[in-house]
């Protein structure tokens, strides 16, 4: 039977809630046809950053999870081979669904008067004010978006979540501490070479969980505190601005916490009651 991708999954989500993509394109001012390109998996429309920032703004708009769909995304790139464009060429009005007004070279232009020379510099003025702010909104987007390798496979979990009440009621706990030699900027790295579910918590940012298969990597920044939970340790390796951290192999679970403040890493083992 064959295996639906993820954006043969993303377009039954938002058949199944009654979205249409002319809503989307609406809302989002994403021209319909990179919409229809994003459902058929095919990504070679724009360079990377934009089919980044429309895929997200897409995903957010049919109610799935962004950056799950984002690792989905940059995993079907790496199996498929597919290359992307280095550079944009595309006529600019085609990004957007916003028209531009089209002048016909052999039209005679009338003679404008001062007031209307001076509102054309107006809206130019504006036009190029939009522009820097939408590089500005890309550039925040994709600054700590870190880097994702042989990385997460499915939009349904392959492993079990493990849950503050899981831990409470099925496990006793033994806390350490390490300290490490770091500075800003901070960055942590997870390596397995066993299929591990994982969840972190970056700095004030909400909780963000996923399976890393067996290979992956994730490479995360983060700007002073991070939480880190894994179901188990077995073949894992975990660093802090490439300083690892000792791990005990085990089959159950972990938490770390880093605090840039005092430096240190909280780490909690969990063993069952």
């Amino acid at each position: 039977m064959p295996t639906t991708t993820f954006h043969e999954e993303l377009k039954q989500l938002r058949t199944q809630q009654k979205i249409e993509l002319s809503e989307i394109s609406n809302r989002t001012k994403i021209n319909i046809k990179f919409l229809e390109a994003i459902e058929s998996g095919d990504f070679s429309f724009l360079p990377h950053v934009y089919v980044r920032l429309f895929l997200r703004a897409y995903v957010v708009e049919i109610g799935a999870d962004p950056d799950n769909a984002l690792n989905q995304y940059e995993l079907f790139l790496s199996n498929s081979g597919e290359k992307l464009p280095e550079r944009l060429e595309i006529d600019t009005k085609e990004l957007l669904e916003i028209p531009l007004p089209e002048q016909d070279d052999e039209e005679e232009l009338p003679q404008k008067t001062p007031f209307q020379s001076r509102t054309d510099w107006i809206k130019a003025g504006l036009l190029v004010g939009l522009l820097l702010f939408a590089i500005f909104i890309i550039q925040k987007i994709t600054k700590n978006q870190g880097t994702i390798s042989h990385s997460e496979i499915s939009l349904t979990p392959i492993q079990t979540p493990i849950t503050d009440n899981i831990l409470f009621l099925d496990y006793s706990s033994d806390k350490r501490t390490e300290t490490l030699e770091v500075n800003y900027p901070y960055q942590f790295s997870l390596k397995t070479s066993s299929p591990v579910w994982y969840q972190y918590i970056l700095d004030q940012s909400p909780p963000t969980s996923s399976d890393l298969v067996k290979g992956g990597e994730i490479i995360m920044d983060f700007e002073s505190t991070m939480k880190l939970r894994l179901n188990h340790t077995q073949n894992v390796d975990f660093q802090i601005n490439g300083q690892p951290v000792s791990l005990t192999s085990s089959n159950f679970p972990i938490d770390l916490a880093f605090d840039s403040v005092t430096g240190q890493v909280e780490i909690i083992q969990y063993l069952p009651k």
